[in-house]
C-alpha cells in the first residue's frame, strides 16, 4: 500500500489556505464571524498558517446548541478559523483517500450527495427482502483517535502534526468529536475497514450515508452464512 508523504507544506500553503477560506465560507459569508474574519483576511490567514508552522496552533471553543430536527441532539459547531484549518488539510488528504472508498458510501464527497444516495438505495431495495438499518449512537463523542489515527497512518506517512491540530481539549472531543479528525468526512475513513470486512463476510450490501448504515440481504439465513 503506497504511503503518502511531505503533505504538510502543501497544507500549510497560503493559496491553499486562501481556497479552504472560500470553501468554508460557503452559503455563509455574510454570518457575523465570516465577516469579522474577512475584514482582515490576509492577515488572518498569514496568522493561522503562521501557527501551523510553527505548530503552536489551538482550536477555539465550539459553539454547542441543541436541536429536535429529525430528532432531539447536541450539535458542536468549531469557530471558522478552525473550518478553514479542516478544509485545508482535506483539500490535500481528501484525494488520497477518495480512492480507497466504496461506490455505497455516501458521505462528505464529490458527487456521492443525498440524491445519488437515495437513487442507489432504491435500487438495492427493489433486489433484497431484508434491509437492516443502524444508527451509532453519539458517534463523534465515542470515537478512539488513536485508532482513527493508526488507520490515517497506513496511507500518510507526515502524521506529525502539531495534537492541537488533530485533537480538541478532551471536554471539547467529550461534545463534538473534536479536531479535524472529529469531521464527518475523516470518520468516514475510519468506518472504512468495517464496511469492507462486512461486504467480504457476509452476503449482504453494505450502504452508508453519514453515520446512518444500512445492510441490504436477499435472504436471512444466507446473510448470515459466512462466504
Amino acid at each position: 500500500m503506497k504511503r503518502h508523504g511531505n503533505l504538510w507544506p502543501q497544507i500549510t500553503d497560503f493559496s491553499n489556505l486562501l481556497n479552504a477560506s472560500r470553501q468554508a465560507q460557503r452559503g455563509k459569508r455574510f454570518q457575523a464571524n465570516i465577516l469579522n474574519f474577512n475584514y482582515e483576511l490576509e492577515s488572518n490567514l498569514l496568522q493561522l498558517q503562521e501557527d501551523l508552522l510553527t505548530k503552536s496552533y489551538q482550536p477555539g471553543e465550539y459553539n454547542t446548541f441543541q436541536i429536535v430536527e429529525p430528532k432531539k441532539r447536541m450539535i458542536s459547531a468549531a469557530p471558522y478559523r478552525d473550518r478553514v484549518a479542516h478544509h485545508a488539510l482535506c483539500n490535500v488528504i481528501g484525494p488520497i483517500f477518495e480512492a480507497t472508498f466504496t461506490e455505497d458510501s455516501f458521505a462528505n464527497r464529490k458527487g456521492f450527495g443525498t440524491h445519488r444516495a437515495l437513487e442507489k438505495f432504491v435500487g438495492y431495495a427493489r433486489s433484497n427482502r431484508y434491509v437492516l438499518q443502524c444508527d451509532i449512537r453519539k458517534y463523534f463523542p465515542s470515537i478512539d483517535h488513536q485508532i482513527l489515527k493508526r488507520l490515517l497512518r497506513r496511507k500518510i506517512k507526515c502524521l506529525s502534526l502539531p495534537k492541537s491540530f488533530l485533537l480538541a481539549p478532551e471536554a471539547q472531543r467529550k461534545l463534538a468529536g473534536g479536531g479535524v479528525f472529529g469531521t464527518p468526512g475523516s470518520n468516514s475513513k475510519r468506518l472504512l475497514s468495517p464496511e469492507r470486512a462486512t461486504d467480504k463476510t457476509f452476503v449482504c450490501r453494505p450502504f452508508r450515508a453519514g453515520n446512518q448504515n444500512v445492510a441490504l440481504f436477499r435472504g436471512f439465513r444466507k446473510a448470515f452464512t459466512p462466504g
